[in-house]
């Protein structure tokens, strides 16, 4: 689970990158950011009850 986090995390670090310097929209990024994390660790715990592993790695690849 850590490395599907890493992997993606530094995926979405460079597509971040990439779309920040198209449009230099830093504010509505952050907030983007924040609102996927709040949203990735509600479903986290969702799968973690539910016991499904395959919602466990959707999760903590939109969380990465």
């Amino acid at each position: 689970m850590g490395l599907v986090m890493i992997l993606v995390g530094m995926l979405g670090s460079i597509l971040i990158g990439i779309v920040l310097d198209q449009t230099h929209r830093y504010k509505e990024a952050a907030i983007f950011v924040f609102l996927m994390t709040a949203v990735s660790m509600g479903g986290f715990l969702f799968a973690l009850e539910m016991r499904s592993k395959w919602m466990i790695y959707v999760t903590i690849g939109v969380f990465g």
